[in-house]
């Protein structure tokens, strides 16, 4: 091995070390951002979901309670229509719910949830009529299972918050444990290049300072002399096997002066004088090598010929040595300032053509690694970026709540007033009830007259609500029957034989219907000739009621008052309780998930920061001479 590889693959290897390092951590920086986009967008996807899935849910009930109270005709096709849409929004919610990586984590309180809203769907259908059944579920069963849904669909939601804050600590904590496996990775690595290099450098010098030693005693004439070890740098052979030539033509020298004592003696000096000064002029040359210095030349005019060839070769080897270590110093210097463009020259061969390509195709490595972390980098930022968006609309959300706050406090003013103004109306209310139970007393006899006559309406008005009652009852058995008659002609089959035994009941109920009406005939005939005969004595008493039916009706009206402050009253606190609790809630979880993110996107800057100034020192492109007269 040469003594410029042995110097320039340390340095190569320290470099391809450097760029292993920065690959790694941009590697690890990569993976945490990954990771963190991941668990934030899983985060935001899930809360947007269990909101739908409550919207949903709310509408639902409010359609349900619609249909249940039987306030206004809904026809069946609008029933069964709106209940599918708003089923199937929900099943859609869930199946994307289902797709959330974050629902493997609360597969219990999902498949809870999924329980408790099956089951009240499955009670709603028959309630309202779209699945038949001999069991009709009660209002309070249907109150109890809507309540389960709500609570386990709230404690689905807060499971799914809970998750994402947890996951997003996780990556927090593995990323900062990454970074700081890397650092202490990448200071052993540096340690044991630095010991490296110390040890080969330790190696070089301490041959080169053994060649100069033999050439120090050659030249003063000791031919006596063991030769260094070789080793297998080229260079140090080369040295050796020079310095061999040098013992063996001093050898030489000494023979040829003995056999030719008879010479001219001038000669002899002259000989001798270019011998010391050649070898005095090679030492000097080695020793500036070893000190750094590949410049110094043998110099000198020699008269002998062989030692005029061996100082030129020794000129041409230090020369040739100077040539490749300058360029490659050239390329090195260019890497510690920054210039990747910088390349090796020359079309040298072997060893320094080998090493002129190891050294260009490094630095294409490294010029393409630059690239890829500059990407990176960018891309960190840019997911930095939309994590602080998030950050802003966790923000954005918590105003929202003040706002509510707010309403809330607004609305309990209200309630407020509304609990005074109740008061006052009460008050009055009071007043006029005595005034109207002192009118009552003033006619009370006029209206004893009138109970004798009043009482047979009363018992014909009990017959008749009796049989109303029976009709009330009639209707409601032909309806049920009615929707069993319209279920069993859907069927096939044996279908037929059950729709004869419904309209044969129908039949049945019709006539006992008709029976009741005939019945309800004869009450009211019997019940105008009373009325006739009462018509004289509430004559008499109509001066009375007059007065008392002013009274009555403000009574009423005060009445009706009340009641509709008691019941917006009544409204405004139960908004009040579920927005304080709403409130009290996503407070809690707005305040966890901010804190997380504002971790993760502090840690997610300083990687990006870190990687954006490690790249921004090399440049790949050699500036034009324009753009350095701007710059």
């Amino acid at each position: 091995m040469s003594l410029r590889s042995q110097i320039i693959i340390p340095l190569i290897v320290a470099v391809l070390g450097g760029v292993f390092m920065s690959f790694f951590i941009a590697h690890q920086a990569t993976e945490a951002q990954e990771r963190a986009e991941h668990f934030a967008t899983d985060a935001f996807a899930g809360s947007r979901l269990a909101e739908e899935a409550a919207s949903h849910l709310a509408a639902m009930r409010g359609f349900a309670d619609q249909v249940l109270a039987m306030t206004t005709f809904v026809p069946h096709r609008t029933i069964e229509a709106r209940f599918g849409e708003l089923d199937a929004a929900m099943e859609t919610v869930l199946r994307a719910l289902d797709e959330n990586e974050l629902v493997r984590r609360v597969d219990a309180e999902r498949v809870a949830f999924v329980e408790a809203y099956t089951a009240w769907r499955a009670s709603l259908g028959i309630a309202v009529g779209l699945a038949p059944s001999l069991e009709v579920p009660s209002p309070e069963l249907l109150r109890r299972q809507r309540a389960e849904t709500e609570t386990s669909l709230e404690a689905y939601s807060n499971a799914l918050d809970a998750a994402a804050a947890t996951g997003i600590a996780t990556t927090n904590q593995e990323t900062v444990a990454a970074i700081r496996d890397a650092n202490i990775l990448t200071a052993v690595v540096a340690g044991v290049l630095l010991c490296l290099g110390l040890g080969l450098t330790h190696l070089l010098t301490g041959r080169l300072k053994q060649v100069t030693e033999a050439m120090r005693r050659l030249a003063d004439g000791d031919t006596d002399i063991s030769l260094p070890k070789t080793g297998r740098t080229r260079e140090i052979r080369s040295m050796v096997g020079a310095l061999d030539v040098f013992r063996t033509n001093a050898i030489e020298r000494d023979r040829l002066i003995a056999e030719t004592n008879a010479a001219n003696d001038s000669e002899r000096r002259r000989y001798a004088m270019e011998m010391k000064a050649l070898v005095a002029g090679m030492t000097a040359s080695i020793e500036a090598a070893l000190a750094g210095d590949l410049s110094k030349r043998i110099g000198g005019d020699f008269e002998a010929r062989d030692l005029k060839t061996l100082a030129g070769l020794a000129d041409n080897l230090l020369a040739t040595i100077d040539d490749n270590l300058s360029d490659v110093l050239r390329v090195m210097d260019g890497l510690d300032r920054g210039m990747l463009f910088e390349r090796v020259g020359g079309d040298a061969g072997g060893a320094f053509g080998r090493l002129r390509e190891a050294t260009n195709g490094s630095l294409d490595r490294l010029s393409d690694l630059i690239v890829s972390i500059q990407e990176s980098s960018q891309a960190v930022a840019v997911v930095a970026d939309q994590l602080k968006g998030g950050s802003r609309q966790m923000l954005a959300r918590a105003k929202s709540q003040s706002r509510s706050v707010d309403a809330t406090v607004t609305a309990l003013g209200q309630v407020t007033e509304t609990l005074a103004s109740a008061a006052m109306e009460a008050r009055e209310t009071r007043s006029m009830v005595a005034d109207a139970r002192r009118a009552t007393e003033r006619s009370g006899e006029i209206v004893d007259d009138a109970i004798a006559a009043m009482t047979r309406m009363e018992e014909a008005s009990g017959r008749i609500g009796n049989i109303v009652d029976v009709i009330d009852q009639i209707a409601f058995q032909t309806n049920l029957l009615a929707l069993n008659a319209g279920v069993e002609a859907a069927r096939v089959g044996d279908a037929g034989k059950g729709f004869a035994v419904v309209a044969k009941e129908v039949r049945e109920l019709a006539k006992r219907s008709s029976t009741a009406a005939s019945d309800v005939k004869d009450l009211i005939e019997d019940t105008l000739g009373d009325i006739k005969r009462g018509a004289a004595i509430v004559n008499e008493t109509g001066d009375a009621l007059a007065r008392l039916r002013t009274d009555v009706m403000t009574i009423d009206q005060r009445i009706d008052a009340v009641s509709e402050i008691v019941r917006a009253q009544s409204d405004a606190v139960n908004g009040v309780n579920d927005d304080v609790s709403g409130i009290d809630r996503l407070t809690q979880e707005n305040s966890a998930i901010v804190r997380e993110t504002d971790g993760s996107i502090a840690t997610m800057g300083d990687c990006a920061e870190r990687l954006s100034s490690f790249v921004t020192h090399f440049q790949l492109v050699r500036a034009t001479p324009m753009s350095r007269r701007a710059a």
